[in-house]
């Protein structure tokens, strides 16, 4: 019969026994679980079918290209804008001989969720100076994006307007009138005797053509010797939920109320400013129907 001691010593042989076994499966899980962890290559898509540690080195996907890096840049954009119009067939246009590409101006535009620039071109022959020689006009939109500015939107001679070859830059304006489109606002007039009046067409990007939508006469100017009254207007672009924004048209008497009368403008354009009575109306807001803007008696 084995003593106490013996008892003692062949119970601790047992726990010193398990332990071992213990510690030798510690330790081969661990080196089972180096052989199969991984470290896949850039862009690997490689996934072990083991419960090892797995390690997937993926790089972020290049940016999309962009026409000009970085900061904006007005040499840069001209001259991508020049390539595309000395690119572009002119045939239609009927000029001959080689052509003067010109930038008029450059137009900063926010829209509601980004950012662009709009550069418009005057194209015209050499020795065009006549009087009813119109120059053909361009338009070029670049947006920010986060590395640079991209061309978005081309129009290579979409309009021909202006007169001895020229159209200045103070007859244009480009304004947003939705949330991803811009308008062109031209202005034109005429004087005769001492009588000025002036005008405004807009024009933009409708569906597959690039047309007129509104036209108005926005100010009448009476010489001394009759009168010397007249009226003027400012134009407002008022943001809309859907679709091309409204456009408000403020006017104001020369003097004072008083001159708020239709002069002598061509009557076509009558009807969207004055009354029967030939009172000019204070307020008129316009809206896009889908074709192109009317007023609209709902909105005064």
């Amino acid at each position: 019969m084995a003593g106490p001691l013996e008892k003692w010593s062949w119970i601790a042989g047992i726990v010193s026994a398990v332990f071992g076994i213990l510690a030798y499966w510690k330790m081969v899980r661990s080196k089972e679980g180096s052989r199969t962890s991984q470290n896949a290559g850039a862009g690997s898509t490689q996934i072990g079918n083991n419960s090892g540690t797995i390690i997937i080195g993926q790089t972020a996907p290049p940016a999309a290209p962009v026409d000009i890096q970085g900061k904006w840049n007005d040499e840069q954009a001209e001259e991508i804008a020049q390539a595309k119009l000395f690119a572009a067939n002119w045939s239609h246009t009927k000029f001959e001989g080689p052509l003067n590409h010109d930038l008029i101006c450059a137009s900063d535009l926010i829209y509601k969720d980004h950012q662009s620039k709009v550069l418009a071109f005057k194209t015209t022959p050499e020795d065009f100076e006549c009087h009813a020689c119109a120059p053909w006009l361009s338009f070029f939109e670049f947006e920010k994006v986060s590395h640079g500015w991209s061309l978005i939107n081309t129009e290579i001679a979409v309009l021909q307007r202006g007169s001895w070859g020229d159209f200045p830059a103070a007859w244009l304006s480009v304004r947003v009138i939705s949330d991803q489109i811009y308008g062109v606002f031209l202005t034109s007039g005429y004087t005769a005797q001492g009588f000025t009046t002036q005008g405004v067409t807009l024009y933009a990007r409708i569906g597959d053509s690039f047309r007129e939508i509104l036209s108005l006469s926005t100010s009448e100017d009476d010489p001394p010797e009759f009168g010397g009254g007249g009226w003027s207007s400012t134009i407002e672009i008022r943001p809309a939920a859907a679709g091309l924004y409204d456009v408000a048209v403020h006017r104001k008497g020369k003097t004072g109320p008083e001159d708020l009368r239709w002069v002598e403008g061509p009557h076509e354009g009558k009807d969207d400013v004055a009354g029967d009575d030939d009172r000019i109306r204070p307020l008129d807001v316009f809206k896009f129907d889908g074709r192109r803007y009317v007023r609209s008696h709902l909105f005064q």
